[in-house]
């Protein structure tokens, strides 16, 4: 059955965010990717790792939704063809600028190969949209989850915050890339 009008446009909103990010780090040498400046805790190949397990957390954070879903017999979603698209735009403004600490669960504190972590990052994207497309019939409104920094978030949100973050993370690659130290 296809996607909700509403579900699908989230959809297609992280897998743009997540193409951009893949095309930020396509043909960077291993001195490239393990790059790190003074001001800078991680290389592009710390991000990455970091970003696959993000994913993953939010892959399980899906499952575990959609179990409540249906432990709670959530009502269908009463607006299936409305827009959600901006239902997080005021969180990625006040997120925007602020360094945040990543909680130690998706911190990238063993050096993983990028090709691993990109393995990680499709796998767990995998997972996370066979989620979504259950979850897709529900009041997803009706959904919430804490998000360490953002706190509570619905359904919509945390799916339009994988893609944020991807993003969030992508501009960080690009300032990295732009420093006049980085390998070329």
């Amino acid at each position: 059955m296809p996607l909700s009008r509403k579900i699908q446009e989230l959809v297609d909103r992280i897998a743009h965010n997540r193409e951009t990010m893949l095309q930020s780090i396509t043909g960077l040498s291993d001195a490239q990717l393990n790059y790190k400046s003074e001001d800078d805790a991680w290389s592009i190949c710390d991000i990455v790792h970091h970003l696959a397990l993000t994913d993953d957390a939010n892959a399980k954070l899906m499952s575990n939704l959609l179990k409540r879903a249906r432990a709670e017999n959530l009502a269908p979603d009463p607006f299936p063809d409305n827009s959600e698209l901006h239902s997080a735009d005021e969180l990625f403004a006040r997120v925007a600028e602020p360094k945040f600490k990543a909680p130690e669960f998706v911190a990238p504190n063993s050096h993983l190969p990028v090709e691993a972590s990109l393995a990680r990052l499709k796998a767990s994207r995998e997972r996370m949209l066979e989620a979504v497309d259950q979850l897709a019939s529900f009041d997803l409104n009706q959904l919430t989850h804490p998000h360490p920094f953002a706190g509570p978030l619905n359904a919509h949100q945390w799916i339009l915050m994988a893609g944020g973050h991807e993003h969030r993370h992508t501009q960080q690659i690009k300032r990295m890339k732009a420093r006049t130290d980085f390998p070329k």
